[in-house]
């Protein structure tokens, strides 16, 4: 009887896992990322403390599915993934939202704090790009959006608004 409880629980949480995960990056997914996030946003707005979304996407994103077929375009992602998995906190939410768009949460991060992550990003995509074999470089456009209790009444608002801010943080270039 405990064993079959136990199996249930186990079943469970594997279902729960893989309900919120992405099966690409191993990061949570769509669903994922708003159970978290939305907790964290209302943890934030119950005590003061400030948050930010960090929306990111891969720039370039169908010329490298076009040239170099989809498998690139897989592995591009996983590599992106990584990048903003070792950039931001383990505490933050951070998610593949959808094909080439990736969102953070960052509690405790105001609009002072922003530049250091994104400085991180900028550092680790371009230390990405010495050492990539690859003959393109990795770009991405990046959105933020810093919570106003005023202005968002939601986690989706908040990062409709981080969306709407993408602007080219790298050009994409080829290797020659």
């Amino acid at each position: 009887m405990l064993r079959d409880l136990a199996t249930l629980v186990e079943d469970e949480m594997v279902a729960r896992q893989l309900a919120t995960s992405d099966q690409l990056t191993g990061l949570a997914n769509r669903r994922g990322f708003f159970d978290f996030a939305s907790k964290s946003l209302a943890l934030c707005k119950r005590l003061a403390i400030p948050a930010t979304v960090f929306m990111v996407q891969i720039d370039g994103f169908e010329a490298i599915g076009e040239q170099h077929g989809p498998r690139v375009c897989d592995d591009v992602e996983r590599d992106m993934a990584a990048i903003i998995a070792m950039t931001f906190r383990t505490s933050d939410a951070v998610a593949r939202l959808s094909r080439n768009t990736f969102c953070v949460f960052a509690s405790k991060v105001n609009e002072n704090g922003c530049s250091v992550p994104l400085a991180r990003l900028a550092a680790n995509a371009a230390a990405y790009n010495q050492q990539s074999k690859r003959p393109f470089s990795l770009a991405y456009r990046v959105g933020t959006m810093i919570y106003d209790p005023t202005k968002h009444t939601s986690l989706r608002e908040l990062v409709a608004a981080a969306r709407g801010r993408l602007v080219i943080m790298h050009d994409m270039t080829s290797r020659q």
